[in-house]
């Protein structure tokens, strides 16, 4: 019996791969998000492939707060479902509400 083993390196595993897949989630969710406020794109412009680790980390940061403050905002107007029980829950945004009075929020400079 051959005990060799046979070692193969999936791409998707690879740093730069996988930064660029970061990158390209990333780009979905700012686009998502776009169609809901109005400028965050032009607020959260994506770093650039060679980004330092602490720059990409503080990116992402912002991009979950971004996404939290969504959410809530969704809460608060009855656009949102919460998934858990009375101590804890997952809210989740209700696909293709508009928001009360306005199509988009507007996120300012």
């Amino acid at each position: 019996m051959d005990r060799r083993r046979c070692v193969s390196i999936q791409t998707s595993h690879l740093p730069g791969v996988r930064r660029e897949n970061l990158l390209e989630t990333w780009r979905q969710i700012v686009g998502l998000l776009e169609a809901q406020i109005q400028g965050v794109a032009a607020a959260l412009p994506l770093p650039d492939a060679t980004a330092r680790g602490y720059e990409m980390k503080a990116y992402e940061d912002v991009l979950d707060a971004v996404v939290c403050a969504w959410v809530g905002a969704c809460v608060l107007d009855g656009r949102a479902t919460a998934f858990g029980d009375e101590d804890s829950a997952i809210w989740v945004p209700v696909r293709g509400s508009p928001v009360r009075g306005s199509p988009l929020l507007r996120l300012e400079k």
